[in-house]
C-alpha cells in the first residue's frame, strides 16, 4: 500500500504544474523560518559591527584626545565643503574657455577667408576700405585671443594658488595632528637629559663640539650625545631637547642620524632648533645615505635591491632603527637653506660604507 502511494505521488509530482505548486507550498511553509534565521544573523552582524566600532573609538580615544580629533575633523570637513565648489568652478571655466576659444578661432578663419577674397577681387576704393576694415578686425581678433589667453593664465594661476593654500592647510593639520600639542604621545619615550661624564663636559666649556646620536661610535674630540646609555656616551639626551643654550655650540656633527626623522619634523623642528644652538659661523656637519647615488647605481644594475631596501627603510633591528627619510644632494641643500644655513658644501658624495652609498654635508650658521 505504501509503495503504491509513493509511486502515485512520484507520478503526480512529475507533472510540471503540480510540482511547481508543491514547491510553492513548501517555500511558503518554510519562508517564515528562513526570514527569522536571516533576521537573527543580521542582528548578530549589526551587534558585531557596533562592538567593532566601539573598540575602534576607544582605541582612537587612547591615541588622540577627543577634542583634538574633533577639531581636526571639523577643519577637514570645512575644507571638503569648499572642494566641490572649487572643482565646479574649474570645470565651468574650462568649458567656457574652450567654447570662447572655438568661437574666436572660427571668427578668425572667416575673417581671413573674406580678407583673401577681397584682396584677390578686382576692386575699387570701397574694396580697399573694406580690406582696411578687415585688417582692423583681424587685429581685433588677435587682441581677443591674447586677452583670452591672458584670462586663462590668470585663472589657472588663481586656481594654482587655491590649490597651494589647500595643500598648506592640509600639511599644517597633519603636522599638528602628528607633532603638535597632543598629549597622546607615549610619555615613556621622553628622555631626561643627563650628563654622564661631568669632567669631559667641563673641559668643553668653550668651543663645544657634539657628536649627536653617536650610538656605538663615540668620537674623542666631541661630546658624544645619545638617548641611550651606551659605552662612550657623555650626555644622555633627546636630539630635540639638548642641555645647551642658544649660540653655545661650535659644531654639531651626526652620522646616519637625520634619515631617522620624518621630513616635516626635520624641516619645521629639528634643523631650526640645531641651527639656533650654533654660534655665529658655527658648523653643521652630517653624514647620511646618498639616495641619488643609490638610485643611479640600482638603475645601472650595480646595486642589489636588498641592500637598497635595507638602507632606505633601516635595518629595523630595534625601535629607533627605522628610516623615515632619504635625501639627494639637492633636497638636503634646500632643507638646510630653509633652516637658515649657508655656505653649504658636499665634500663627500657616493662613498661606499658597508651596504650604503653615503654623502657628507657641511654648512655654516
Amino acid at each position: 500500500m505504501k509503495n503504491c502511494i509513493r509511486k502515485t505521488l512520484i507520478i503526480v509530482f512529475q507533472i510540471p504544474v503540480v510540482g511547481y505548486l508543491v514547491r510553492l507550498i513548501i517555500a511558503a511553509v518554510k519562508s517564515p523560518q528562513i526570514i527569522q534565521e536571516h533576521d537573527i544573523k543580521l542582528a548578530e552582524l549589526a551587534a558585531a559591527l557596533q562592538a567593532a566600532k566601539a573598540a575602534a573609538e576607544q582605541h582612537l580615544e587612547k591615541m588622540v584626545p577627543r577634542q583634538d580629533y574633533q577639531l581636526l575633523e571639523s577643519k577637514v570637513t570645512a575644507i571638503e565643503q569648499h572642494v566641490p565648489a572649487l572643482l565646479n568652478h574649474i570645470s565651468s571655466f574650462n568649458a567656457f574657455a574652450r567654447n570662447y576659444r572655438k568661437i574666436a578661432d572660427d571668427l578668425g578663419e572667416r575673417v581671413e577667408r573674406l580678407e583673401n577674397f577681397l584682396r584677390s577681387a578686382p576692386g575699387s576704393d570701397i574694396l580697399g576700405s573694406l580690406v582696411q576694415g578687415l585688417d582692423g578686425l583681424h587685429e581685433a581678433h588677435k587682441e581677443l585671443k591674447q586677452a583670452l589667453d591672458k584670462l586663462r593664465d590668470e585663472e589657472w594661476a588663481h586656481v594654482g594658488n587655491l590649490y597651494k593654500r589647500l595643500e598648506f592647510i592640509r600639511d599644517e593639520l597633519l603636522y599638528e595632528f602628528r607633532y603638535g600639542r597632543s598629549p597622546s604621545a607615549d610619555m615613556s619615550e621622553i628622555v631626561e637629559s643627563r650628563i654622564v661624564d661631568q669632567a669631559k663636559y667641563e673641559r668643553f666649556k668653550e668651543g663645544i663640539k657634539i657628536n649627536l646620536g653617536c650610538g656605538h661610535v663615540p668620537l674623542v674630540d666631541y661630546l658624544n650625545v645619545d638617548r641611550r646609555d651606551l659605552p662612550g656616551v657623555d650626555i644622555i639626551a633627546a636630539v630635540d631637547h639638548l642641555p645647551f643654550s642658544e649660540k653655545s655650540l661650535r659644531e654639531i656633527f651626526s652620522a646616519h642620524l637625520i634619515e631617522h626623522f620624518p621630513q616635516e619634523e626635520l624641516r619645521r623642528k629639528l634643523l631650526p632648533y640645531w641651527q639656533s644652538l650654533l654660534e655665529d659661523r658655527g658648523v653643521f656637519r652630517a653624514i647620511t645615505p646618498d639616495w641619488g647615488a643609490m638610485v643611479r647605481k640600482f638603475a645601472a644594475g650595480e646595486y642589489e635591491f636588498e641592500k637598497m631596501r635595507k638602507v632606505t627603510f633601516g635595518a629595523q633591528d630595534y625601535e629607533g632603527d627605522f628610516h623615515f627619510n632619504m635625501f639627494t644632494k639637492e633636497s638636503l641643500a634646500r632643507l638646510l637653506e630653509e633652516a637658515g644655513f649657508r655656505d653649504i658644501v658636499f665634500p663627500v658624495e657616493g662613498r661606499i660604507n658597508g651596504d650604503c652609498f653615503e654623502m657628507e654635508v657641511c654648512a655654516l650658521k
